[in-house]
């Protein structure tokens, strides 16, 4: 088995040049993918949280350019993280109606620690 994720990527979906090669975004992530997808058996890939927040692209969609992209990369599992939350339209997408109804299933206490 094979497990890769992907975690704080924050909105920030652009690769960078760095030292004349570019380094990280989706992009690059993506190919590494199906390169190991195409390779080995049984490989799980998981999105270990916070998408959202930190880009203008992000912001200005509310997340939703975030999930469309995320969901492009056909994670097996995904965790939210709590940056999922900053966007009702999450809740809508995932099946809550209202964020009040996740919020009550949620135990913040962890946050304050």
């Amino acid at each position: 088995m094979t497990l890769l994720h992907s975690n704080d990527l924050h909105g920030d979906f652009l690769a960078e040049e760095l030292d004349e090669k570019l380094v990280g975004g989706v992009s690059c992530l993506s190919g590494y993918l199906n390169k190991v997808r195409s390779e080995e058996q049984n490989v799980i890939y998981a999105i270990a949280g916070d998408m959202f927040r930190g880009s203008v692209i992000n912001s200005e969609f509310h997340g939703m350019s975030a999930i469309e992209i995320m969901n492009m990369l056909g994670p097996d599992v995904a965790a939210i993280g709590n940056h999922e939350v900053d966007f009702t339209v999450l809740l809508t997408h995932i099946g809550f109606e209202e964020d009040q109804r996740l919020a009550a299933q949620l135990d913040p206490e962890w946050a304050l620690m």
